[in-house]
């Protein structure tokens, strides 16, 4: 079940910088600021996110570049209707896109990062002959001698 915050404090920073920073709490899947006010919707796709930042918020406080965010629950009062509805009605697809935007650039930086991988050669163990199959070393029975020629059973 998904959950949503109010929160106060962030200023001037853009609704990419306010995801980036409450994604450390939880999957933000919804970040909508108010024009003309200093209110901030940030809608967490799951409710784990939103009590691990309220669990925080109450022990040490969050703050964002120096300012302590204000953080509720509850929608102010003076929320416009307008806006209420627009939240209502475009919450799930903006949910629906955040999730998809958080996995696409999951397997991005994956496939970016990943390292080709190497076949992983089978070592015997210490004073035993290679298993058939296996690639032995020079002189053991059946691999070339270091002298010439292959070596033979002992």
């Amino acid at each position: 079940e998904a959950a949503d915050l109010l929160i106060v404090g962030f200023g001037a920073a853009s609704d990419l910088e306010i995801g980036d920073f409450l994604s450390q709490w939880g999957l933000v899947s919804v970040v909508r600021k108010f024009e003309g006010q200093a209110i901030t919707v940030v809608g967490f796709a799951t409710e784990k996110g939103c009590k691990r930042l309220l669990r925080q918020d109450a022990s040490e406080g969050v703050f964002y570049r120096g300012v302590r965010l204000q953080i509720s629950e509850q929608p102010p009062v003076s929320l416009p209707p307008h806006e209420s509805e627009v939240l209502r009605t475009e919450k799930l697809e903006w949910r629906r896109r955040a999730v998809a935007r958080h996995f696409a650039q999951r397997a991005v930086s994956a496939s970016a990062t990943a390292q080709p991988m190497l076949p992983q050669l089978p070592v015997p163990a210490a004073g035993f002959p290679p298993r058939v199959g296996d690639p032995g070393f020079p002189g053991w029975a059946g691999h070339p001698s270091p002298l010439g020629g292959v070596a033979g059973p002992p």
